[in-house]
């Protein structure tokens, strides 16, 4: 029976990175996404590489001409199910050392259902026809002896399981720290952490920073259940293992943490801004703030200067806040105003000068959506008659 190949139609995602490099090689992997509700049956591949390829360890390279290559599923990969990735672990070498490795123009194809041979011998997740393809060990789950099984070396690391050191570089497969975090492969696989990915559960702290040093969950933004993740917890000064850090009764979501909020403006009447404020929001994922110079707000009440405009839940809040505005040099003057946006007009606002630190400061009841720094237009019919008259005197 023939079988007609075409170029794959559902939506997908290809991509490629380096696991190991030197100067004569590197070993590295293509992932492919599935990224539709349908499956992408019997796939090949067809790309461009700068480097030359030897081997993939989950993958057979059919064809090549010149730099183009054409690789083939093991059969047992053959299908991609939805929302599934399969990893392409790959070695290759190279002529010169600083030689970049690059693949692009990559297609991926389909053809005809293949039924798959799920038979999984020493049960490490890898089946059995690819352990025969690649030479490891179909009664052994670890064929290298490296502390990592054929699965976890193969679909996850990228790496070679039939080398206890991959790269040659002296250090295990195991021990190696693929993702850079600070935690060995073997680490991150026995507390169920993504050795690829230096931050595993994505709350900006790094899988080393949480096991070492925080004793949080590198698998769980947020380690203690209290809607606040890990990392911001850290930086509010609450601890990512209490959800009531001070034991007042008030949950660390809803306790309202002194904070100190600073931004660098290279627009407008100041340089800078800090904001003081008691807020259960985190300011620095919380807050924008926009500066603008000229608006129908602005020309409607005869002002000129700079309008800054927050947008955050912070805004929402009844908290007292502290507003500080390091005016540019030579701004200030003694017609300076101030002005606060009530909802429907911009009304002056109290505030104190320093001339020290040249910077003007406003203490509030409420955070404001809106403030205005600048001055009162003059009114500009009344001043060019004033000029007339004084230029008719003249003559």
């Amino acid at each position: 029976m023939s079988q007609e190949c075409r170029k794959v139609k559902v939506p997908y995602f290809i991509d490629y990175n380096i696991i190991a490099e030197w100067d004569t090689g590197l070993n590295g992997e293509i992932t492919i996404h599935n990224s539709s509700d349908e499956v992408i049956e019997d796939w090949k591949l067809l790309f461009d590489c700068t480097v030359d390829i030897n081997t993939f360890w989950t993958a057979d390279i059919t064809h090549k001409e010149n730099d183009t290559y054409y690789v083939g599923n093991r059969g047992y990969n053959s299908n991609i199910r939805p929302d599934e990735t399969i990893v392409l672990g790959f070695n290759a070498k190279k002529d010169k050392p600083n030689l970049k490795l690059k693949i692009n123009n990559m297609i991926l194809y389909c053809m005809d259902v293949y039924q798959e041979d799920t038979t999984d011998t020493d049960q490490d997740g890898l089946y059995d026809i690819v352990e025969k393809s690649i030479g490891t060990d179909i009664n052994n789950k670890d064929s290298d002896g490296d502390g990592l099984d054929d699965y976890q070396e193969v679909q996850i690391l990228g790496l070679n399981p039939l080398s206890k050191d991959s790269d040659g570089n002296g250090i295990t497969d195991y021990d190696e720290d693929n993702d850079g975090d600070g935690l060995s492969n073997g680490e991150e696989i026995l507390l169920g952490c993504n050795p690829m990915m230096g931050d595993s559960d994505g709350d900006r702290l790094n899988d080393y920073e949480e096991v070492k040093i925080h004793r949080t969950n590198p698998n769980e933004e947020d380690t203690d259940g209290d809607l606040i993740s890990d990392y911001v917890e850290i930086e509010l000064g609450l601890s990512p293992l209490q959800k009531d850090t001070n034991a007042d009764g008030i949950l660390d979501c809803d306790e309202k943490v002194q904070q100190n909020y600073h931004l660098d403006m290279s627009d407008g009447i100041a340089l800078s801004l800090d904001l003081s404020v008691a807020s259960n929001k985190y300011l620095e994922d919380d807050l924008d703030i926009e500066c603008h110079t000229d608006t129908d707000q602005m020309i409607s009440q005869n002002l000129v200067g700079t309008i800054y405009k927050l947008d955050g839940d912070v805004t929402e809040e009844d908290t007292p806040a502290k507003i500080t505005f390091v005016l540019n040099e030579n701004t200030f003057n003694d017609n300076m105003k101030v002005y606060s946006y009530n909802g429907e007009e911009f009304v002056p606002t109290e505030f104190i000068y320093s001339a020290d630190d040249n910077c003007v400061t406003i203490d509030v009841e409420k955070l404001h959506t809106q403030y205005f720094l600048g001055y009162e237009k003059i009114k500009s019919t009344l001043y060019q008659k004033a000029v007339l008259k004084a230029a008719k005197k003249v003559k």
